[in-house]
């Protein structure tokens, strides 16, 4: 058994070393292949094999990951129209008629944040009829193309018709004859419409159809005016007033006390004390007396205790024309006078300048101790006109080219 291992080991290593030797010769030969002896026998132990050592662990497979997809952006949806539309009445949204009217339409407009003008679009509900007394609804409704729908609606009234309010105002309920008096409708009021017409009557004549005017033609005695006011849907109503006008040469019953209350002699006014007590007041802002008693109104500034003036100028007095009160004269100053908001002013009658002798004291701020005019001529000589002296009392009469004191009335 060693035999046969060292025989083929010998003949291993022979192989390996070239057959024992050789010369240069041998370098240039092709070399003679050298014949292997093939072992007859097998040798008997095998070569172990090499063992592979397995893991102990099977490795993981290597995650891949996965791309990201790239993100597309998806188109904006429009924004949904929720937004009504808008409505606008034309003129009151509360309309007051009265039985008998026409009713017009005054229609509306209508808009919208996207579809602009509706006003074509907006439909009309509902309907008034003015011959029958009641409330009535008129309804205006409009849409857009999103279905959005506004409403507004206007109040009809329709009633009957109020009357209006008669009032009559006159300056001088208690006057002389001559005096010019002054009717005022101030006050006289319709509800519900305007007064169209206005008129003034005593009994059936017609004295004026303004809303106020002024006449001096009333005749002495009591009368009563009326005033009647219609609206302009034809209902009227009517005020009355009571006006005395006094004969001025007997002032009728409206003689006054002379404020006299001492006897002097027998049967004089401190005898007697008839008549009405006096009433005065004065305006100190207008500088103005009132006599509540016969209704006048008398000048009281400091005009009627400085200012003198002819009854007739010099020039007329020397050509005989007595009557002529043109130029400075006491009738000119009065008619041009404006005092306390009035210029219907005059100068007073012998009687009415009379009535305002307080014989117990002065009623007035302004007098001067002197003679004022009036405006009566003395019957017997017409050069001679009517004076009052307002110290004493007494009146007399004197050339109509003297100069005097003047106090207005009104």
């Amino acid at each position: 058994m060693i035999m046969k291992s060292f025989l083929i080991v010998s003949m291993l290593f022979f192989v390996s070393c070239g057959g024992g030797g050789g010369t240069s010769s041998d370098l240039n030969s092709k070399p003679t292949p050298t014949t292997q002896t093939k072992p007859t026998t097998k040798p008997t132990t095998k070569p172990t094999p090499t063992t592979q050592i397995k893991p102990t662990t099977k490795p993981k497979p290597t995650t891949q990951t996965k791309p990201t997809p790239t993100s597309t952006t998806k188109p904006t949806e429009p924004t949904k129209d929720t937004t009504p539309p808008t409505i606008k009445l034309n003129g009151s949204s509360t309309i007051t008629l009265i039985v008998g009217d026409v009713y017009i339409e005054q229609n509306a407009t209508a808009s919208d944040d996207v579809d602009g003008n509706l006003t074509s679009k907006i439909s009309i509900l509902g309907s008034v009829d003015t011959s029958n007394e009641g409330n009535y609804t008129i309804t205006y409704n409009v849409s857009d193309k999103a279905g959005n729908s506004s409403s507004k609606t206007r109040k009809v009234i329709v009633s009957l018709n109020t009357p209006p309010i008669a009032k009559a105002y006159v300056d001088k309920p208690n006057s002389t004859f001559g005096d010019s008096l002054l009717f005022d409708s101030n006050g006289s009021i319709d509800s519900d419409g305007t007064i169209s017409s206005y008129e003034w009557r005593e009994n059936s004549t017609i004295l004026s159809t303004q809303s106020s005017f002024t006449t001096s033609s009333l005749s002495s005695g009591t009368h009563t005016i009326t005033l009647k006011v219609t609206d302009d849907k034809g209902a009227f109503a009517e005020a009355t007033l009571s006006i005395n006008i006094s004969n001025p040469s007997t002032l009728s019953t409206l003689v006054k006390k002379t404020g006299q209350t001492t006897t002097y002699t027998n049967f004089d006014d401190g005898h007697y004390q008839k008549g009405v007590s006096p009433i005065y007041t004065r305006d100190n802002t207008k500088e103005i007396v009132t006599d509540h008693i016969t209704g006048l109104m008398w000048q009281d500034n400091n005009d009627t205790k400085t200012i003198q003036k002819q009854w007739v100028t010099s020039a007329n007095f020397a050509a005989g024309n007595y009557s002529d009160t043109s130029g400075d004269t006491a009738t000119t100053y009065c008619a041009n006078l404006t005092l306390g908001g009035y210029s219907d002013w005059r100068l007073p009658t012998r009687k009415e300048l009379q009535s305002i002798v307080d014989y117990g004291k002065f009623s007035f701020v302004n007098t001067a101790n002197n003679y004022y005019w009036s405006s009566t001529t003395f019957t017997n000589y017409t050069s001679y006109a009517w004076i009052v002296f307002f110290d004493s009392g007494d009146s007399g009469s004197n050339h109509k080219d003297n100069s005097y004191y003047v106090r207005c009335v009104r």
